[in-house]
């Protein structure tokens, strides 16, 4: 545990450095310095936190049940048939007194998101409803660039008055968009009424928090009309605590819900997962809960960022849904490599007695591939199940709240009329299927007593599996647990030092002890002056592209390449043979003219309709259009491979500049000199040097600049076709063949065929040739025009000099003697302090 104190500690001093340090007022810092703040902060919490353990699932799969039932309690969260829990709900678990039943605090702690993560959250949401526009056709430009949080909402009102919900007419826009803009809207009222509260952790009671924080409330038809705006202006904290009516507008705003619960030992001792803290586990939202989809997905997309387990709930009785797959999905999107989601995730079969056991001989050992053969449902849940967790079914449960309650003689209250009733109803033959699934278990345990799903129905017979589930979830935070916390925490700070040197740059100008300051100099010129010969390399290598023949493959000119491949394709249409055939002494027959063998008037039809077809130039066009479109993609492939090559050249000869940059030396003076260097028009944009320095994004971003060849190719594919559209071939049977008129009959011969293909070809080659040198004099000539932008990036040795002298106002003399540091001091900030001390260990 000490990297994890080390790592804390980090946070803690980068934030105090943040603090102390001056910033130039200005919007771009103020972002860069949110999203710093926030990954410290974030990074201080989970080095604080214990063990996280996750509950996730679709809607309706009864998370909310089950996480009861696991700790004792099966109505400690309110449970719904519908899609009820619109919030992540977090449940710190502390040991209970003996002999005391399940509690949870009478009051939750409500957290509200910050300011930078509701810009996150409706950034996804416009971009979602950006892209399903654009599908559709629908003007997006309003919503390029734009976040209604820091530009305002009537952007978005506008657009939708425009496009979802017109003023005129009887018309409404797409179905899946309104359903996204009507979640923004919500989000609208929650940010323009309880902008006080972003943030925030407010205390309120159970009860409230029941009502208007957790439970999403009936389901109601998307509007007709846009929603006005319902806005409760100024709302505070205190209106949070004592009115109804205010939670509920910020509802949207809300990141998670926090209880305290002390868990009855007796039920779960807890013992297997705490040190000194308690355990904490999150119930999520389900994902397809349609008023709230997408929030809810930016929500358990950054709790799942610091989860050490999750439980992935499948409704037994029709786990063949892609929800489990979307939080695998989420989990991805930190970052998280293979092992380590393995390591992460358990499978839990939910409601498990909605399955009836099959009806197998008793009197025989029973192996798992018959009695998935025996029940499909089943077999369905384990394919499911066993996929999430790369078939290690020791981490695959199957549990029943209805079991457990008839089993541990729980008495659960609920408010929901249909859920009681539903229970009631399940608890009628709960055990009797039960008793079913403990006979299979030991049938299993007979033919391989190693067998896990033995186990697994055994348990669930038991008590409806959930003693099971919990030494699993023990058993993997004691293998998995701290491991992956230290994970998670090394990601957070390998993100947190990602945006420092951004963050640096952004600092105000700092100047240098003049032995410093002539090093600095003398480094960076000679950085600079190198980048400078490099870049000119390439560019000089690009210049040969100008003849587009120099573009190579090994030693193959793409375009040599391209006709060889062009000529090929037109060669081996099928045609050509079955012409041939048709020859006599070399001389090809009119259709009409020709003996079948076995006469039929079937036959002769089906010859004479292929005579009428096939014996014209419309017999190549089809083809002649395929192959100059497939040779025209073949070139293109050809050419962005051959260009591959040739940027991997220029990054071995880019390398020496790569590592430079990357040294901490130069990224340390590089922060110092940037903001000077700016005012001199040098451009100090980390990202912009990138490119400048490793052309690997060239090959990508210019096939998406090119034009596509099934568009662009096919049209000239139709100009170029060389033979007259729909004109009679000379063996055509309509064609008149005089006996006395030799050049008519040495039409016919198959030479002339040859040469028709040769024509055919040779036009393929040419077209197919053409279209990729303009690809080839593209590149060429936007490359050049881009290289030199990136010029920018190079200060000159004046520039550098300059970067590193006093700062005077302008117009101004130079600072003082009082402002000036003395011999051997620096004149520097915290943050600047702090990241050398880091760089220096």
């Amino acid at each position: 545990m000490q990297e994890v104190a080390a790592l804390r500690r980090d946070a803690e001093d980068l934030l105090t450095a943040i603090g102390a340090d001056r910033f130039p007022d200005d919007p771009i810092v103020d972002q860069v310095l949110s999203k710093v703040d926030q990954l410290a902060r974030d990074l201080i919490r989970l080095a604080k936190d214990p063990i996280t353990i996750g509950v996730v699932g679709e809607f309706s799969v009864g998370k909310s049940m089950l996480v009861g039932t696991l700790l004792g309690k099966p109505d400690l969260l309110p449970v719904h048939k519908r899609p009820a829990t619109g919030n992540v709900t977090a449940l710190r678990l502390e040991p209970g007194e003996q002999g005391q039943p399940t509690e949870r605090s009478e009051h939750a702690t409500v957290h509200f998101l910050s300011r930078q993560q509701l810009i996150e959250c409706v950034a996804d949401m416009v971009g979602a409803l950006a892209e399903h526009a654009a599908k559709t056709g629908v003007d997006v430009g309003p919503l390029r660039d734009y976040n209604p949080v820091t530009d305002g909402w009537e952007r978005l009102e506008h657009w939708c008055l425009a496009h979802l919900w017109p003023q005129k007419g009887n018309y409404l826009g797409n179905l899946e968009q309104r359903k996204i803009a009507h979640e923004l809207l919500v989000l609208r009222d929650g940010h323009l009424s309880a902008i006080s509260v972003l943030g925030k952790p407010v205390t309120i009671a159970h009860q409230l928090v029941a009502k208007s924080a957790l439970d999403l409330g009936d389901t109601e038809e998307l509007p007709r009309a846009l929603p006005p705006r319902a806005v409760l202006p100024g709302l505070t904290e205190d209106d949070m605590r004592h009115d109804p009516a205010a939670l509920r507008v910020a509802f949207p705003l809300i990141r998670r819900v926090e209880y305290t619960v002390k868990v009855d030992p007796s039920v779960w001792p807890l013992t297997g997962l705490r040190d000194r803290n308690a355990v904490v586990l999150l119930d999520f939202p389900g994902l397809t809960a349609n008023r709230s989809a997408h929030r809810d997905e930016y929500l358990s997309r950054i709790e799942l960022r610091d989860i050490h387990t999750v439980l992935t709930v499948y409704n037994s009785g029709r786990p063949g849904n892609d929800v489990p797959h979307k939080f695998y999905t989420m989990l991805e999107v930190h970052d998280r490599d293979a092992a380590e989601l393995y390591d992460t995730i358990l499978a839990v079969g939910n409601a498990f007695d909605r399955l009836a056991p099959p009806t197998i001989d008793e009197t025989t050992a029973l192996t798992r591939g018959r009695l998935l053969d025996a029940s499909q449902d089943l077999a369905q849940l384990v394919h499911s199940a066993a996929g999430l967790v790369q078939s290690n079914h020791d981490r695959i449960r199957v549990v029943s709240s209805v079991v457990a309650i008839e089993r541990e003689g729980y008495a659960p209250v609920f408010g929901d009329e249909e859920e009681a009733r539903g229970l009631n109803e399940a608890r009628v033959d709960a055990l009797k299927k039960a008793e079913g699934w403990a006979q299979i278990g030991r049938q299993l345990a007979l033919g391989d007593p190693a067998e896990p799903w033995a186990a697994i129905v055994g348990d669930f017979a038991v008590d409806g599996g959930f003693a099971s589930l919990r030494r699993l979830i023990e058993e993997h935070a004691r293998t998995h647990g701290v491991e992956n916390k230290l994970r998670n925490l090394r990601r957070i700070r390998r993100l947190i030092d990602e945006r420092l040197p951004q963050l640096e740059a952004l600092l105000g100008a700092e100047t240098l002890a003049d032995d410093e300051s002539s090093r600095a100099v003398q480094l960076l010129t000679a950085l600079f002056d190198d980048f400078r010969a490099r870049r000119t390399h390439v560019a000089d290598s690009a210049k040969r592209f100008q003849d587009p023949y120099q573009m190579t493959v090994g030693d193959r000119s793409v375009i040599d390449a391209a006709r060889e491949d062009a000529l090929v394709r037109v060669s081996r249409w099928p045609h050509w043979r079955a012409i041939v055939r048709r020859a006599e002494g070399g001389y090809i027959q009119q259709s009409t003219e020709r003996k079948q063998v076995g006469w039929s008037p079937l036959k002769r039809e089906a010859d004479a309709k292929a005579s009428d077809d096939g014996d014209t130039t419309a017999l190549f066009a089809a083809d002649y259009r395929t192959a100059f479109v497939e040779a025209a993609k073949a070139a293109r492939v050809s050419f962005l491979k051959a260009l591959a090559s040739w940027v991997a050249e220029q990054n071995v000869e880019l390398s020496p500049i790569r590592d430079r940059l990357g040294e901490p030396e130069v990224t340390g003076l590089l922060a110092l000199a940037d903001p000077r260097l700016r005012e001199l028009d040098v451009e100090t944009d980390q990202e912009v040097r990138a490119y400048a320095s490793d052309l690997s994004w060239l090959p990508k971003q210019l096939e998406g600049s090119l034009p596509d060849p099934a568009v662009d190719a096919s049209p000239r594919a139709d100009a170029s076709f060389p033979l007259q559209a729909k004109h009679a071939l000379p063996w055509h049977k309509d064609i008149p063949v005089p006996a006395d008129d030799v050049q008519q009959r040495l039409a016919r011969h198959q030479m002339y065929l040859f040469r028709v293909r040769r024509e055919l070809a040779n036009a393929v080659a040419d077209g197919v040739s053409a279209w990729v040198a303009e690809d080839i004099g593209r590149f060429a000539a936007e490359f050049q025009e881009v290289w030199r932008d990136f010029d920018a990036v190079l200060a000159t040795p004046d520039q550098v000099r300059e970067a590193f002298t006093p700062a005077r106002p302008p117009g101004g003399d130079p600072p003082p003697d009082d402002e000036t540091p003395a011999d051997g001091e620096t004149q520097g900030s915290p943050l600047r302090d702090l990241l050398r001390e880091w760089r220096a260990r």
